[in-house]
């Protein structure tokens, strides 16, 4: 928690929100941290008051404090149970730790109108009506990992909360994260982040990015954001970041908070810089860090895997290994052991697996391939046949997101989604030629944020590393993932939309680096992989460095690459400004502006070279000296980033602004 209410940093008290409530407490969770101790009596009945103390956290119109649950008439200071909560002025109330109590019954009483409030679930808990009543809560223990319920407490309909549109009583709305909640209001949309068990959220998807013990990104209208990040009591450094703006504070005790009217922003033109406004507070002093246009897509790589991946290199018996899962085995089903294997694509000794006569391989891979993903693998034939798929059925029929990938009588690769209908993309090119060809179909699906709006995917499919054709599939909110384990090579038969039998048979041919991702593998991904497995280079680097940097911003080039498990480098031309310690590295000064000299990089293998050639282009900083911060109306020293700006904010609280001093020097 950021600084407690006996602080002496001056904080503004918020007005305490008494909301009259009929409850029965049957159990007690009293926050060790605030005295007095809950009191150990029976339990009880009567009105008891909800009030948020003073605040640990004050940001203007964004508060973060305690909910206090207390009975009217008893000694000051005196609860029963105590949350985190973060406080929207004249919104709403979220109760972001423990929340619940087992056996609270809820009923509002009073002539006043009380905020709208939603719990998030508590650690290990979900939250469920007790005895099929709306009125009553209680926890119960989770059976998975998935994230809890929500709760929502209110008498706004015009509040929703995971989709779930608020109504008098408790209202449960599943979230997708038990990090994340998102509410929507007549103003716009927020979306709120906590942490747990002293550790931050760290969440990030393609329009936004946080990192903060707790945190909120309001959109309010069409083009202002307001953004907020608080810490805990020890030293840390929180982030809050959309498409436009990176927010970002780094102290103890610290929180801060700013409006910005965002821009039109034009597609490859540089961000436009614009003045920001906010609060903060910093029990010892803080560093604030201010940047424009930082592409978000970058953070999301972090969680970028390699789900499955079979090599086919076992060039002997009945069984291949999926080298992610542990070593595990796969079945294969009537494979002749002498026969069923031959020479793989690539360099060296790489073998690959013959199917034929109806033998397959039952894989155990059972994750769901819903959201971003990719399949890439080696095929050679002369007939075609069911190459993988992952279905589940009711009856005969397929359930929706069941997935099949198919090399028709014609020689056509065809991809086929189960969703309302079926949906397919065919290539136009033909792979029944007895030669072999690199398949790729990726998923770049819009983010899920538990909205309960249907989602849209684009599912792209490549042969030899050219795009054959692209389809857009909306895929409504609450389908389930087809969590069937993968099947390669087996016939299936199936009827859909009460048409007649359809019988897809077992593919014959040859298979070779089978591999899953949990992300769309970009074209030059998929490039490599072409041109390993054909020859033409022995490895490929498929990383792809920034092509320009701004005077002051950090260069960070890690090199990947695909075709051998290791390699050398040399590094050829480098620019003084960068050093090579693992990946390229620096920050150009205003006297590197311009285009570099061409930089060669070249990988040595155990199969042979790879080399990559590329230029940088040095740009001036976007943030320029006439803009600067002020903090509590007094200009602070501010230093520049290239993108944006860090400055030194003082012990205490109060406002901050960034803007510019002299707009026609800028200009």
């Amino acid at each position: 928690m950021i600084p407690s209410s006996n602080t002496s940093i001056p904080m503004k008290k918020t007005a305490t929100i008494a909301l009259a409530m009929v409850a029965v407490i049957t159990g007690c969770h009293a926050d060790s941290t605030q005295p007095p101790p809950c009191p150990k009596t029976a339990p009880q009945t009567g009105t008891f008051n909800l009030d948020f103390s003073t605040p640990t956290g004050n940001l203007g119109s964004l508060t973060l404090g305690k909910v206090l649950f207390s009975r009217p008439g008893n000694p000051a200071g005196s609860f029963h149970h105590s949350r985190k909560a973060l406080l929207i002025k004249d919104r709403y109330i979220v109760i972001l730790d423990n929340s619940a109590t087992t056996g609270i019954r809820w009923n509002w009483k009073g002539a006043k109108k009380p905020l709208p409030i939603f719990l998030t679930h508590p650690e290990g808990k979900t939250l469920m009506p007790k005895d099929n009543s709306l009125q009553q809560l209680v926890l119960k223990k989770k059976e998975d990992a998935l994230p809890g319920n929500i709760a929502i407490i209110t008498t706004a309909p015009e509040l929703k909360v995971n989709g779930v549109s608020g109504k008098p009583g408790l209202n449960l709305a599943s979230g997708i994260n038990y990090q994340m909640a998102v509410a929507q209001t007549d103003q716009g949309t927020d979306r709120i982040f906590w942490g747990s068990n002293d550790k931050p959220a760290r969440l990030n998807s393609a329009d936004w990015k946080v990192n903060a013990h707790a945190a909120i990104i309001r959109e309010i209208g069409d083009n202002t954001t307001q953004l907020a990040a608080f810490g805990d009591h020890g030293q840390s450094n929180n982030l809050i970041a959309t498409r436009f703006v990176t927010l970002a504070i780094e102290g103890e005790h610290v929180a801060i908070e700013a409006t910005v009217s965002s821009p039109p922003q034009n597609p490859g033109k540089d961000p436009e810089i614009t003045t920001v406004r906010g609060n903060y507070v910093a029990q010892k002093g803080a560093k604030l860090r201010l940047s424009f246009g930082s592409p978000t897509q970058k953070i999301i790589q972090e969680n970028n895997k390699l789900l499955a991946f079979w090599k086919f290199d076992e060039g002997t018996g009945a069984t291949t290994v999926d080298l992610k899962s542990s070593g595990k085995k796969s079945r294969i089903i009537g494979i002749d052991p002498k026969q069923g294997w031959t020479k793989g694509v690539g360099f060296g000794d790489a073998k690959a697996l013959v199917l034929s006569d109806g033998a397959h391989v039952e894989t155990s891979f059972e994750k769901s391939l819903q959201g971003n993903s990719s399949i890439a693998m080696w095929v050679k034939t002369k007939a075609g046949g069911l190459l993988a798929s992952k279905v589940a059925r009711k009856g005969q029929s397929l359930l929706p997101d069941s997935r099949m990938i198919e090399i028709t009588p014609g020689g056509e690769v065809k991809l086929t989604v189960v969703n309302l209908r079926e949906e397919m993309i065919k290539s136009t090119v033909k792979v029944n030629d007895d030669k072999w060809h690199h398949i790729a179909w990726t998923v770049n699906e819009q983010p899920d944020e538990g909205m309960r709006i249907p989602l849209t995917a684009e599912h792209c499919l490549y042969i030899d590393a050219k795009l054959q054709g692209t389809i857009s599939i909306k895929q409504p909110y609450n389908s389930e993932p087809v969590r069937a384990p993968m099947k390669i090579g087996a016939a299936i038969s199936y009827t859909q939309d009460k048409e007649k039998l359809r019988k897809i048979g077992s593919f014959t041919g040859t298979l070779d680096n089978l591999r899953i991702y949990n992300f769309p593998l970009t074209e030059r991904q998929i490039a490599g992989f072409h041109m390993v497995g054909t020859k033409k280079s022995p490895f490929v680097i498929t990383s792809s460095p920034k092509k320009t940097v701004r005077v002051g911003q950090k260069f960070e080039y890690p090199i990947k690459f695909t075709g051998v498990p290791f390699a050398s480098f040399k590094l050829n031309t480098l620019p003084e400004w960068i050093k090579f310690e693992g990946l390229l590295t620096g920050i150009p000064a205003t006297k590197d502006i311009g285009v570099s000299k061409r930089i060669s990089i070249v990988g040595m293998s155990p199969l042979g070279p790879g080399q990559q050639i590329f230029t940088i282009n040095v740009l001036p900083p976007l943030v320029t000296p006439e803009w600067k911060i002020h903090v509590n109306g007094k200009p602070v020293p501010t230093r520049y980033t290239g993108l944006g700006i860090e400055a030194d904010l003082p012990a205490g609280s109060g406002s901050w602004l960034f803007t510019n001093e002299n707009p026609a020097a800028a200009k």
